[in-house]
């Protein structure tokens, strides 16, 4: 893979949707965004809290934000916390998907990165009609600490 993205350190980036089982955005963009690749950067999608999107909930037992690192013998969303921490830390990057019913406009919390990596996710990242009704979606990202 090319490291010669404005920010070579960021190479595997992992998306996560429907961390809140309400949030169906996340759904969205892991049937659309699934993996892929281009010269820059690979990605791929994981849903967060699997059975709260089924039931269309934002959580089962205990907000799944809240449940980090997570517990195998705990609730549901401890355990989930639990498996969901090596594909965390395998990332580069990575980008909690989650969206809003208020008024706010769509707005991403982000540090300084790459303007240019960050209009290559909006290219990527750019919904059509067929994306969720909701008010507003929110990017939370996390960076793995670089030495570079």
């Amino acid at each position: 893979m090319s490291n010669s993205i404005n920010s070579p350190h960021f190479q595997d980036i992992l998306f996560v949707g429907c961390t809140h089982g309400d949030e169906q955005v996340g759904r969205y963009v892991f049937d659309t965004y699934s993996c892929g690749r281009n010269e820059y950067y690979q990605w791929k999608t994981i849903i967060g809290n699997p059975e709260a999107m089924m039931l269309n909930t934002r959580f089962i037992e205990t907000d799944l934000n809240r449940s980090f690192p997570g517990n195998p013998t705990g609730t549901y969303e401890e355990r989930r916390a639990h498996q969901l921490i090596p594909h965390l830390n395998q990332a580069d990057m990575v980008i909690d998907i989650h969206q809003s019913y208020s008024t706010t406009p769509d707005f991403a919390i982000l540090n300084s990165l790459s303007q240019r990596f960050f209009q290559e996710l909006a290219r990527m990242l750019s919904f059509t009609s067929t994306k969720p009704s909701c008010s507003s979606v929110h990017f939370s990202l996390y960076c793995r600490q670089s030495s570079v």
